[in-house]
């Protein structure tokens, strides 16, 4: 009876429990760990920034300024683009009106736009003309009409004139 060996005992395959327990509870270490480190980041952020870390914007530009700076950008689409400066000669002086007197102006249509004109403080012959160089607009906007140059160097002439003068009567 010495030939016969007793049978070994079975080998395990495939992963180790044991593994799976420690890799799993390192994992969530490491995840407890990262969310401390992001709260007391946070938390220091938040301390520091209330001190002396405030971002300070310039002021915005007053309305005529900015309309200003504008309108010598457009005088480049009086050649290339026409009816592209027309869209944005109207809407720049729409800004300037919404800016000037806080009114919704860039979302008004032209018929809105023309009886509020008649409520803002702007003298009666600006007021009529800035109604006339709307309507005007409105043909060459809606309608697909190719303005004339002479019509739109008119038009820029207008809009600076009239910003310039409502603008006076802020003083």
């Amino acid at each position: 009876m010495r030939d016969i060996h007793d049978i070994t005992p079975p080998v395990q395959v495939g992963i180790n429990p044991a593994m799976i327990k420690y890799a799993l509870l390192g994992i969530g270490l490491i995840f407890i760990l990262a969310i401390i480190f992001f709260v007391i980041r946070y938390f220091l952020k938040k301390r520091n920034q209330g001190e002396n870390n405030i971002l300070l914007l310039p002021p915005p530009l007053p309305p005529d300024v900015a309309a200003f700076k504008e309108l010598d950008l457009l005088r480049d689409f009086m050649e290339k683009n026409p009816r592209l400066f027309c869209f944005r000669i109207s809407g720049l002086l729409k800004t300037y009106l919404g800016k000037r007197f806080k009114i919704n102006a860039p979302e008004m249509t032209t018929q809105e736009l023309i009886m509020n004109l008649r409520n803002l403080a702007i003298d009666e012959k600006p007021a009529a003309d800035a109604k006339d160089f709307f309507l005007s607009l409105d043909d060459i906007k809606y309608a697909g009409v190719t303005p004339p140059m002479d019509k739109m160097r008119h038009d820029y002439r207008f809009v600076k004139n009239f910003i310039e003068s409502v603008s006076q009567g802020d003083l």
